[in-house]
């Protein structure tokens, strides 16, 4: 196929729009919590038939208690607390500026490296760190909100720089 790149990055982009429109209202509709908690579920489910089909058995021969400890403390962290506050986002401040402030997480790992891991941050680095924080700033503060409009899904300003 000549264009299979294309199309997967094209199927990928649609997926991550539709998939945060619908997160952002079955929040609305059960409650963020609920939400996390089926997508769980069903993540644990299908891991599970795809682990007893390739493997055989659900416990991996290579599995050590190291291994569950840091996978348990790296679930916790990411899908429980992480995952569970992107889907909060989702409805208290909607889809479009989440999936906004989702595109951070690339330039905050570059920032924690660099100050708690001594990685190097070039020249380049540092410019495409300042161009996404500023794009993602003006594409922020642009939006002007009704005041006497305003309800819990759309905070005001103030919350909106707190949770950036």
């Amino acid at each position: 196929m000549e264009f299979i790149g294309e199309a997967a990055a094209l199927t990928t982009a649609l997926c991550w729009a539709f998939t945060s429109l619908f997160f952002s209202e079955a929040g609305k509709l059960i409650g963020s919590f609920k939400v996390n908690n089926i997508r769980l579920l069903m993540a644990v489910s299908i891991y599970t038939v795809v682990l007893l089909l390739y493997k055989g058995s659900l416990i991996p021969e290579t599995l050590t208690i190291n291994h569950v400890i840091w996978l348990g403390l790296s679930g916790i962290a990411g899908l429980v607390i992480g995952d569970g506050a992107g889907f909060k986002a989702m409805v208290m401040i909607g889809p479009r500026l989440t999936s906004l402030l989702y595109s951070l997480a690339p330039v905050m790992a570059s920032i924690i490296a660099w100050l708690f891991l001594g990685e190097a941050l070039g020249l380049f680095d540092m410019l495409g760190i300042s161009l996404t924080m500023g794009g993602i700033g003006w594409v922020v503060s642009e939006r002007q909100y009704n005041k006497n409009n305003l309800s819990d899904s759309h905070p005001d300003k103030g919350s909106l720089r707190l949770g950036i």
